[in-house]
């Protein structure tokens, strides 16, 4: 880390004798109602999110610095507890006081690019963005996500940048470009997980029923270690209106499974822990994506054939391979008033386990167990297949755009509605109101309720509407 720092500013140094800087950013204070919240406030998430970045260009060289900060304050005025610190990676800092109350700063770029010939090379903290798909790219795995630990309307305020070495060979003729990227610190997603200790049965001496314990440890985010160390390959070609990509990326899973182990203590009546800790296995992901325009409709298609750690899906505890695929297709009317789009993606996993496939009743109370930690994590049944519809309109000159989304899982029936509308008040001045539904069409006492990614749980509760206000500089 320290070369890399050593590095840039020795290029800085040796750049032209007036470099040309670059300031912007945004601010964008946020206020979001959540009835169904258990928060000790109806307004658990209210505050201000902040984004700055700074890029110097001088001669062939470019320099940028990216910040962002988040400041929830919904808290103020309520009961606190003792302020707590997480690093999610070295240059993520998290403070906690409470659910909503919270602050964080992010270093989310700093990174100079510099060309040799026809390669771009680029060194230091970076976001990639890889996949042709719009929103849901199944190969775009380079960055890990904050999921749950900020309340964010953007897919990119949603990536977390990564230490890299990243290198683009530009084909000649716009033929497209062939990159290569090494990650030598790994990032998991930034989850809302906390470790604790949970007392299910106090014991009994009769009859002798040991104390039943269970233990969740610290789930460990980031590491450095060298067998940890990530990367990928990507080709790109643009072919007229037809363009394609494959890529290779080997990453550290950006979601925990769980490594468990039961101890027992003797005694009267003594104590049975049962511990659970979270693990990051390696992937090997191989894509495919592609998009063409043909007669005013936008197809886009995108894949992800994904090795885990248990090749064989025989593991309980591991998540199993999976293929996941998203097919989308969208077109402009009424001279681009209005946007729909529809789109499919579905998710096969080799080798899936439900808990009805095990007759030993302890074996099918573990799997439902994993399923349920996995829930969301597309691991929940062998054959998933989630369809989306999206109206956007752009009405009164780019003033003000409407949006609806509608996005549903066939089997896990669940469902996510989402409409936003926003408001241009001003040059760089944005308004938007807008609301996110979580449903199911399962009873609320259905065990398989938890397998899907938008009735479990955690995302019950989170229907909200909010409003923001942004201000690009």
């Amino acid at each position: 880390m320290k070369n890399i720092l050593l590095l840039m500013g020795l290029a800085a140094s040796l750049a032209a004798e007036e470099p040309e800087l670059r300031l912007g950013g945004f601010l964008k204070p946020t206020l979001h109602v959540a009835p169904s919240s258990d928060a000790s406030t109806l307004w658990p998430m209210s505050g201000l999110t902040a984004g700055l970045s700074f890029q110097i260009l001088a001669g062939d060289l470019s320099f940028k610095i990216g910040l962002d900060g988040y400041a929830n304050v919904a808290g103020l005025g309520t009961q606190l507890g003792e302020w707590k610190f997480k690093l999610a990676e070295p240059t993520d800092y998290f403070w906690k006081a409470a659910t909503n109350m919270n602050l964080g700063l992010h270093l989310k770029e700093f990174y100079l690019e510099l060309p040799i010939e026809d390669v771009d090379l680029r060194i230091g903290k970076q976001v990639f963005s890889w996949g042709l798909a719009d929103g849901n790219n199944p190969t775009d795995v380079l960055n890990p996500r904050r999921l749950g630990t900020r309340v964010t309307t953007s897919l990119d305020e949603q990536k977390l940048g990564v230490w890299a070495v990243a290198a683009t060979w530009n084909l000649p003729d716009n033929l497209g470009a062939i990159s290569g990227i090494y990650i030598p610190l790994s990032v998991a997603n930034d989850l809302p997980l906390e470790a604790f200790t949970q007392v299910v049965f106090p014991g009994s001496i009769v009859p002798p029923i040991p104390k039943q314990v269970i233990e969740f440890q610290e789930f460990e985010t980031w590491s450095f270690l060298p067998q940890d160390h990530e990367g990928g390959l990507r080709a790109l070609f643009y072919l007229g209106s037809f363009s394609t990509s494959v890529s290779y990326a080997t990453v550290m899973d950006r979601l925990p499974d769980y490594d468990r182990s039961t101890s027992l203590v003797p005694g009267s009546p003594g104590v049975n822990t049962t511990t659970y800790l979270p693990r990051r296995w390696r992937q090997h992901r191989f894509g495919w994506d592609f998009t063409v325009l043909a007669e005013g409709w936008d197809i886009r298609g995108e894949s992800v054939f994904v090795l885990t750690a248990d090749l064989e899906g025989t593991d309980i505890w591991k998540k199993n391979p999976y293929l996941q695929a998203v097919l989308q297709v969208s077109r402009s009317y009424f001279d681009g008033i209005l946007n729909a789009s529809l789109s499919w993606a579905p998710t096969w996993v080799v080798n899936h386990k439900s808990p009805d496939d095990y007759t030993d009743p302890n074996l099918k109370n573990e799997v439902l167990q994993f399923n349920g930690f996995s829930r969301g994590f597309g691991q929940g049944y062998s054959f998933e297949q989630a369809v989306s519809g999206r109206l956007a309109f752009t009405l009164l000159g780019e003033t003000l755009k409407p949006d609806a989304l509608l996005v549903y899982n066939v089997m896990a029936r669940d469902y996510l509605a989402g409409i936003t509308v926003t408001y241009n008040l001003a040059d760089a001045w944005n308004l938007k109101l807008g609301a996110n539904y979580y449903g199911s069409a399962r009873p609320k006492d259905d065990p398989d309720r938890d397998f899907g990614p938008f009735g479990n749980a955690n995302t019950n509760p989170g229907d909200r509407f909010y409003v923001e206000l942004r201000w690009d500089f």
